[in-house]
């Protein structure tokens, strides 16, 4: 990016929601998704690690027994069972379950978006809540601008308190929430989320916030990586009900 496509941080104001609603939906996606791994830990976490020892226990024997009246041995019977419960699995949570929730989530999140960014003032331009824009010149030689980036903070919910966190020690006084966070992926690394996270950390001292959180996935690794530098503590994983297989996101805090 040149010197003279700078970005500028401004509050919002109505310029083209439906490209800051279609900027945020094709983001969203770019660094995280629906995992194995989270597939997997969400079910040891939903359902504990004995009942799925049980269960898996349970599937083998239905399948060894399954083979009785075949002529394999003891010994191939047991790998024949083994082997079926682990392509079952393989099947399930390394293609068939991350496959459809992704392709649930980027058919249903944008209409969501949508219907949340249609009345941002009315929504998000109130008294402890904030939405900014980060906007570039289309040009050097043009005045037009167009959005490259965005991020809203608002009260966290602490009676609902859906990721745990108001009751740990290092958390007090007013919580306030980071969403929407989102960068144009074509002029990312050029400093223009910590511009976004620092009107944030601003906005939120001048108004008496003592804690900053938010969520995201754990496969989301480059962004918890730029989370982390900017002052954020990774707290903990939860399962949210948003999804619909047992999914954990992670928990990111900061004091102010």
């Amino acid at each position: 990016m040149s010197e003279s496509l700078t970005v500028q941080i401004k509050p919002y104001e109505r310029i083209n929601d439906k490209e800051l609603a279609e900027l945020i939906s094709e983001n969203l996606f770019h660094t995280q998704g629906v995992t194995p791994s989270m597939l997997v830990e969400g079910a040891i976490m939903k359902y504990g690690l004995l009942r799925i020892i049980i269960f898996l226990l349970l599937f083998f024997f239905l399948a060894f027994n399954t083979l009785a009246f075949s002529d394999l041995g003891t010994i191939a019977k047991i790998a024949v069972s083994v082997i079926l419960e682990a392509s079952v699995i393989f099947l399930l949570y390394g293609y068939i379950f991350p496959t459809k929730e992704m392709r649930r989530l980027k058919k249903e999140v944008p209409g969501m978006i949508a219907k949340e960014l249609s009345d941002v003032k009315g929504k998000f331009m109130l008294p402890g809540s904030h939405f900014w824009l980060a906007m570039m010149k289309e040009s050097e030689n043009s005045d037009a601008e167009k959005i490259v980036g965005c991020v809203l903070v608002e009260p966290y919910d602490a009676k609902k308190d859906y990721t745990s966190i108001m009751g740990d020690s290092d958390v007090s006084g007013e919580v306030a929430q980071l969403r929407r966070m989102s960068v144009d992926a074509s002029i990312r690394r050029q400093g223009i989320g910590g511009k976004l996270i620092a009107e944030v950390k601003k906005f939120c001292l001048q108004n008496g916030y003592k804690t900053l959180m938010l969520t995201t996935f754990p496969s989301n690794k480059v962004a918890i990586s730029f989370y982390q530098k900017l002052g954020f503590v990774y707290k903990k994983k939860v399962l949210v009900n948003f999804f619909s297989y047992p999914l954990p996101v992670a928990v990111l805090v900061m004091k102010l």
